[in-house]
């Protein structure tokens, strides 16, 4: 299916990697067939981050047309106990740091947390808390921020997470509403990436897209790309198209 992004992210300053499940293993190479297990996601900015799992057990299954993204667009499923897909990287870059995610959380409120994409050796990253505020948050430095909107178990989401520096103020959006807090000086590790899990905190659900950026943005420009994701996806109606 390739690329069907109105704005090619290869474009953009600072890209780190790219992953889309329309492009499983690489641009205009073939699907896998439905319900495949997925061995390998690959990274789609040419910096070569490929996303394994050399585990069987371990692998989400490719979901073609899947519901709610246009009816034909594919994603890769976790069941939130095993499944995940890392990436080792050796480099340390500053802050700031930015996370877009195309995801849909499938498990009903269990008391835990789960996080869908991780970047920073797992201390800043997207998830779903269920542990206490019942709510779409994210984490900064390792540590839990209870500041987004009430969680679900059947709607996609586009989310985009920007970890600052001391100074400016983390956003956090989901479909473009806007949740922040300052800025941390934060611990730089390697900047390992996992999708589908941090620490010992599994997603349960399906992703579609990711993209992780060594950089910041003007809001307009990150406004830009969650606009062209919403198109692509079918999200428009589920978008509020003002500010991040």
């Amino acid at each position: 299916m390739g690329n069907s992004l109105r704005i090619d992210p290869r474009t953009l300053p600072q890209l780190f990697a790219w992953y889309a499940a329309d492009s499983v293993a690489g641009l205009g190479a073939a699907l896998p067939a439905d319900a495949a297990q997925i061995g390998q996601w690959n990274d789609l900015s040419g910096n070569a981050r490929h996303l394994v799992q050399g585990t069987g057990a371990n692998q989400p299954i490719f979901k073609v047309g899947v519901a709610g993204l246009n009816g034909v667009f594919p994603a890769l499923r976790f069941n939130g106990t095993t499944q995940s897909m890392p990436v080792a990287v050796a480099t340390v870059p500053a802050r700031p740091w930015t996370i877009v995610g195309v995801m849909k959380n499938s498990l009903a409120d269990d008391n835990l947390a789960h996080h869908a994409i991780s970047f920073n050796n797992d201390r800043v990253t997207i998830d779903m808390d269920w542990t206490t505020n019942n709510k779409l948050a994210w984490v900064d430095d390792a540590t839990l921020v209870n500041a987004g909107p009430a969680g679900d178990s059947t709607l996609w989401h586009i989310v985009t997470l920007m970890a600052e520096p001391v100074g400016p103020f983390s956003r956090f959006t989901v479909d473009g509403t806007l949740f922040t807090k300052a800025g941390l000086a934060g611990t730089n590790t390697n900047s390992n990436i996992q999708v589908g899990q941090a620490s010992a905190a599994f997603w349960s659900g399906d992703i579609a897209e990711v993209m992780i950026f060594t950089g910041d943005f003007q809001p307009c420009v990150l406004d830009a790309i969650r606009q062209a994701l919403a198109e692509k996806y079918g999200l428009l109606a589920s978008q509020t198209l003002a500010g991040q």
